[in-house]
């Protein structure tokens, strides 16, 4: 079972905001550049590659903050604001790389699929190659049962 199956790398990959007037050759572009730099990180698996996607959109938000803090008065209340926060962001880019090196030194677990049935989930969170037809986006079908809205909500 392919743990990390190319319709999430892409998912992950395409969900990279864009400049607004993208041709679709400039927008393949972008996304075979995000996917390499996804790849990067070596994800094993899907969590592994939505650590990795976190790492860099942080770091490009890190990056406009630093653009946004260059054009601001130097002392200003407002220079400041922008760099505590990229310093706050920087902070979260390190906790999530360390969780992500943390969890690439264990070994993957394998999945039992008869556990996973007699547990009533049903299915796998990421079907077999042969049950996602081509043209359908990823889903997971199972973050709603094990995350229940909050009391209030309900």
């Amino acid at each position: 079972m392919d743990r990390l199956p190319e319709a999430v790398l892409n998912k992950f990959a395409s969900d990279f905001p864009g400049p607004k007037h993208e041709t679709e050759a400039e927008r393949a572009v972008r996304i075979a550049a995000r996917r390499a730099e996804i790849l990067s990180f070596r994800p094993r698996d899907a969590a592994e590659a939505m650590l990795a996607t976190q790492c860099i959109m942080l770091n490009m938000l890190v990056m406009n903050a630093n653009r946004d803090a260059a054009v601001q008065p130097p002392g200003s209340a407002a220079r400041r604001k922008i760099i505590r926060d990229a310093m706050n962001l920087m902070k979260q880019i390190s906790a999530i790389y360390e969780h992500l090196v943390a969890r690439q030194s264990r070994p993957l677990g394998e999945i039992d699929r008869t556990m996973f049935e007699a547990l009533g989930l049903g299915r796998f969170l990421i079907p077999e190659p042969n049950e996602l037809p081509l043209d359908e986006e990823a889903f997971s079908a199972i973050i709603v049962p094990l995350h229940p809205a909050p009391k209030m909500l309900q």
